[in-house]
């Protein structure tokens, strides 16, 4: 499959020349569709749930494949885009993590539909692509964590523990949580409390993880 640059490709994509609440009905109903899978997924009912005629929807699209592309595409955009906004100015390892897990937490809250549905395409993705997507759907976070740990002050950690493996379990822990929480059905309509609950949580398991693993000089907080 040829590479294409993501941000050129849905820029220049025919359907965004969509006005924007009509292509927001028409994304919606497409990520609640392939939230079932793409397999199960049937192209009638993206055209009833967003109210369009058959060939509008293979006007902009072509076929269901190119529908779905686009939907990874926009997904892995409006994600990459929102990681770019995020700002690493500090030397601790869990205080960073904790700013990226929050921006993907905020994003998930956000936009529930978007993330449902790329959490059931992360494991469809090999069979209805079998050569792979034409771009990384990942660069904008994996980028954000080779900085974090490029710009970590591993002299916090205490030394009885490789670094390394000190970085990779708190990593994967708040990844872990961060994960399952993008799998919630959140309430668009009441954002700020349950953001405001999320940020609570996450900082109970940051705590732990500094009580763990950094020395006691540096379990108060961070640099």
């Amino acid at each position: 499959m040829t590479e294409i640059k993501i941000e050129h490709y849905i820029k220049h994509h025919k359907f965004m020349q969509v006005k924007p609440n009509k292509r927001k009905q028409i994304l919606l109903a497409c990520f609640n569709e392939f939230s079932k899978g793409y397999f199960n997924a049937n192209t009638d009912t993206i055209i009833q749930q967003a109210n369009i005629g058959k060939g509008s929807l293979f006007y902009y699209f072509g076929s269901k494949q190119d529908c779905y592309l686009f939907c990874i595409c926009y997904t892995s955009f409006t994600l990459s885009q929102a990681y770019n906004q995020v700002i690493i100015a500090s030397t601790d390892f869990l205080s960073n993590i904790k700013t990226v897990s929050l921006k993907a937490i905020e994003v998930s809250i956000q936009n529930p539909e978007m993330i449902q549905f790329i959490s059931r395409a992360v494991s469809e993705i090999p069979y209805v692509f079998p050569d792979g997507l034409p771009f990384n759907a990942h660069q904008a976070s994996t980028d954000l964590i080779t900085k974090i740990l490029k710009t970590s002050d591993s002299s916090t950690y205490r030394n009885d523990i490789n670094p390394e493996i000190i970085e990779s379990i708190m990593l994967y822990t708040i990844k872990g949580y961060s994960d399952q929480l993008t799998l919630k059905k959140w309430d668009k309509n009441n954002y700020h409390d349950q953001y405001q609950d999320v940020m609570k949580e996450l900082e109970v398991y940051i705590e732990a993880l500094r009580l763990a693993f950094y020395t006691q000089s540096e379990q108060g907080g961070s640099k």
